[in-house]
């Protein structure tokens, strides 16, 4: 297969890829604020835009490649993408990141880590910065798997129960004992 049909076909992915994506941006209608999904849509929407004028650009370089080259043939015929086109939309990830962390709104600075980057510890740290300990301690709990952090987050959040409950799991008894005191349940407190 050689390039060109290789970034047609690529481009076709991306647009049903991008509807599916929209549908279901829509679909949080249901579950979040109307502005909320609003804001999820226009940044979508922004990073869609880049990719498809990333890969316009690659279709016009490729056809100018064609065009001067003649009808010289390709050795193997495989097309790897370069990597510095998934480096530059990375790259523009990690801007708009800490473009969100640097405005104080870390909770979109996760989105960005957690749905973009695919990176579900940066995306946890940032909210746990911002001092949204519950969903930080849900994204170590359900997608890290780490119940230390978990617990730690829940703590900071003064959800106690669950801070104990992951304590016990974990069995850190004296950190089961000290949140007990912190609750006043002394007759608990001395039992670990």
């Amino acid at each position: 297969m050689n390039r060109q049909k290789f970034v047609n076909k690529f481009m076709a992915a991306f647009f049903i890829l991008v509807i599916i994506k929209v549908i279901g941006i829509l679909a949080q209608l249901f579950h979040q604020s109307f502005w909320s999904v609003i804001g999820t849509l226009l940044i979508f929407a922004i990073i869609a835009f880049i990719i498809f004028a990333v890969l316009l650009q690659l279709e016009k370089k490729e056809k100018e490649k064609n065009q001067s080259a003649g009808r010289v043939a390709n050795g193997g015929g495989n097309f790897y993408i370069e990597t510095s086109l998934f480096d530059k939309i990375r790259n523009k990830y990690e801007e708009l990141a800490q473009k969100y962390i640097d405005e104080k709104d870390y909770k979109r600075a996760a989105k960005v880590y957690i749905n973009l980057l695919q990176d579900n510890y940066r995306g946890a740290k940032t909210l746990e910065d911002g001092e949204f300990y519950n969903e930080a301690a849900v994204i170590y709990l359900k997608k890290l798997k780490n119940k230390s952090e978990a617990a730690n987050c829940y703590e900071k959040a003064k959800q106690y129960k669950k801070a104990i409950d992951l304590y016990k799991e974990l069995e850190q008894k004296e950190k089961v004992g000290d949140l007990y005191r912190e609750i006043n349940d002394i007759k608990n407190a001395n039992t670990y």
